[in-house]
């Protein structure tokens, strides 16, 4: 049952520097011996872990006294992930370490090394990561564009706004020149219509932020 739960179950034995495969697929590209010396089945794992730092990692990992140092009583499991290349068959594999059994100071003395094929997970995982940056783009491009057009827009409205003061204040000097006081007058309701209309740009914005918006033809 454990078997099948696992791509490869392998009882190792620190003390005794064996190994041996308790199942997992046999072919040309897995370890040809099913038993052997614990350091062979390393070097073995060395070949097949992609990238030399993970290989340096993996060799580190390995180690008797790495194992012993990470696996103090209490502690019983050590888990990590690495790509393997079993033939040119390159995936990712979840692997861990299990203590079974301890000498009389309780150091570990025999593992478990169990393997199990992550690739299509991680392959989601990437899926997943690639699909939150664009949405993080995406949203930080939307907050840009608003806040471009939040400046650019208190300037636009600036600019009718000094216009209607402006003229109101002149009509007002010149309260008895009536040709004056008209001249401002309209320089005012164009100004208003202006301000009128970014003023709808605005509302138009928000009704977008809302789905809200409506064409009128």
């Amino acid at each position: 049952g454990v078997a099948k739960l696992t791509e490869r179950l392998v009882l190792m034995d620190l003390d005794a520097d064996r190994f041996r495969y308790m199942s997992g697929p046999v072919t040309p590209s897995d370890p040809y011996e099913l038993e052997g010396s614990y350091t062979a089945m390393i070097e073995r794992l060395q070949g097949l872990v992609v990238g030399a730092e993970a290989k340096a990692e993996v060799a580190k990992l390995y180690d008797k006294h790495t194992i012993i140092d990470l696996m103090p009583p209490g502690s019983d499991e050590i888990r990590f992930e690495c790509q393997m290349n079993h033939g040119g068959d390159v995936k990712w594999e979840d692997i861990n370490l299990i203590c079974v059994q301890r000498d009389a100071a309780g150091m570990p003395t025999r593992l478990l090394y169990t393997t199990q094929d992550v690739t299509a997970l991680k392959q989601r995982e990437k899926q997943l990561q690639l699909a939150m940056e664009d949405s993080y783009r995406a949203a930080v491009a939307a907050n840009n564009a608003k806040s471009d057009f939040l400046s650019r827009m208190s300037h636009d409205i600036r600019t009718p706004m000094n216009a209607i003061t402006g003229m109101t204040a002149l009509a007002e000097a010149h309260i008895d020149n009536k040709a004056k006081v008209s001249d401002c007058l309209r320089k005012i309701s164009v100004s208003s219509k202006h301000l009128l209309s970014l003023i709808n740009d605005v509302l138009d914005m928000s009704k977008l932020d809302g789905a809200k918006i409506t064409l009128n033809r």
